[in-house]
């Protein structure tokens, strides 16, 4: 795939043209700007990374792998910037005689916002568990799956001959989003199944 010798991401890797500006304050390309960049497709230019199969969907997922360690390496080095220690267990040890904490571990506290995360988790339980308390149980439990017959990702496979819809992840999961940000708002609208009752953003 990397018949030159291309180099991968590195850290303080800077934006291409900085006359047109930066995104913010940020002068640097994050790692997945940059993974981004390379599996995007565009037409007229062929992309090894995109057109080599099984090996392309390998490289998607040790680019996954990397930008989520990443991730999770800045919630570990910046635990006092999440203000960790004001969370719940450690202050029960400290309350209990604990006199520095470290007899409780070391505990990586990931925030509500991680996706995934216990609190993200138990946020969204007791968001639901409102929603059910206020008004009422659930009436109607549906499922959105994708198919790879869809008309939108037939036409983009035909953009290079030869794939089958396995072989490109990118274009089926942003296809299958796309569709189910419509099904979701067909629902809000109450065009689907009627007025909708309650809604959780």
């Amino acid at each position: 795939m990397f018949s030159y010798g291309d180099n991968g991401y590195q850290l303080g890797m800077k934006f291409r043209d900085a006359s047109l500006g930066y995104r913010g304050k940020r002068s640097e390309v994050s790692m997945m700007e940059f993974y981004g960049y390379y599996q995007h497709y565009r037409p007229g230019e062929p992309n090894l990374i995109l057109c080599s199969g099984r090996l392309s969907q390998q490289y998607g997922v040790n680019a996954y792998s990397c930008v989520e360690a990443n991730r999770l390496s800045f919630h570990f080095f910046n635990q006092k910037l999440l203000r960790s220690e004001t969370y719940q267990g450690i202050s029960n040890a400290l309350s209990q005689g604990a006199a520095t904490g470290r007899d409780v571990g070391v505990k990586t506290m990931l925030p509500a916002s991680y996706p995934g995360s216990r609190r993200n988790l138990n946020q969204n339980y007791h968001a639901c568990m409102a929603i059910s308390r206020t008004y009422g149980s659930p009436t109607l439990f549906t499922t959105f799956t994708c198919n790879a017959n869809w008309p939108e990702i037939q036409d983009a496979l035909r953009c290079e001959p030869g794939q089958k819809p396995s072989d490109r992840a990118d274009i089926t999961s942003r296809v299958f989003h796309m569709k189910q940000q419509e099904y979701i708002e067909d629902i809000r609208s109450g065009e689907a199944y009627g007025p909708v009752t309650a809604c959780e953003n």
